[in-house]
């Protein structure tokens, strides 16, 4: 059976931070300008932050239960010490495959790509949801064997969770200045472009169903913040 690696199947993290950082950009870029204008500048940065900032996924390792077992045909024939005449083709016997499953908090999708820091042996497992599936191939009952090798690959995403989490820190960080600096530039720009209007000295069509004022929600910082709504 082939193990799927974990931190190595959409490519370069960094690569995937940058390009994360034009969907704040598209989205301030598509709201009503209007909506903008009227909208607390601070309330919408921490909305912004909020929404495309990440949280590096913590392994919860007293939740890891066993999630299946089950009867398997293995290929034995590139195993040493078999007794096998043929080897350029498959002998297969009967063993089991056992997944071990460990729950996590944090952004799934950032098992998928490859850390700054890394090694040529990366971890195997499966993501599903919020849990690393990892599944193991036996046939000798050997538990031991297999707790080791259970916990060997677990120290394994461990390490390269401490790598993406230096990466994404940064990110995190640039991120909010980021977000800040394009919310004042449109917030400016839209202001200049209705300066330039009024400058004409030509009367302007009124909209009764433009506010004119914006009341700030209340915000708790370590919330999932929802958008700002114009009232």
């Amino acid at each position: 059976m082939t193990r799927e690696l974990l931190f190595h199947k959409k490519g370069n993290l960094l690569d995937y931070l940058e390009k994360r950082k034009s969907k704040p950009k598209n989205k301030i870029e598509s709201m009503e300008p209007n909506d903008v204008l009227n909208m607390g500048e601070e309330d919408l940065c921490q909305y912004l932050v909020s929404e495309y900032s990440l949280e590096v996924p913590v392994l919860r390792e007293n939740e890891i239960y066993v999630y299946d077992q089950s009867e398997v045909e293995i290929d034995v024939s590139q195993y040493p010490g078999r007794d096998i005449r043929d080897r350029s083709h498959p002998t297969y016997i009967k063993g089991i495959s056992v997944t071990i499953s460990v729950p996590f908090k944090g952004n799934a999708e950032l098992f998928q790509y490859q850390p700054s820091g890394y090694d040529f042996n990366p971890p195997h497992g499966e993501i599903m949801g919020q849990e690393v599936h990892m599944i193991y191939e036996r046939i000798e009952h050997n538990k031991e064997e297999l707790k080791n090798a259970n916990m060997r690959n677990i120290r394994e995403i461990k390490k390269y969770l401490d790598w993406v989490k230096h990466d994404v820190e940064n990110f995190n960080k640039e991120l909010e200045t980021f977000i800040r600096q394009i919310v004042s530039q449109r917030k400016k720009k839209l202001l200049d472009d209705s300066g330039f209007v009024n400058a004409l000295g030509i009367p302007i069509r009124q909209h009764n169903d433009i506010p004119q004022t914006y009341a700030a929600p209340n915000i708790r910082r370590k919330l999932k913040i929802e958008c700002p709504k114009v009232k």
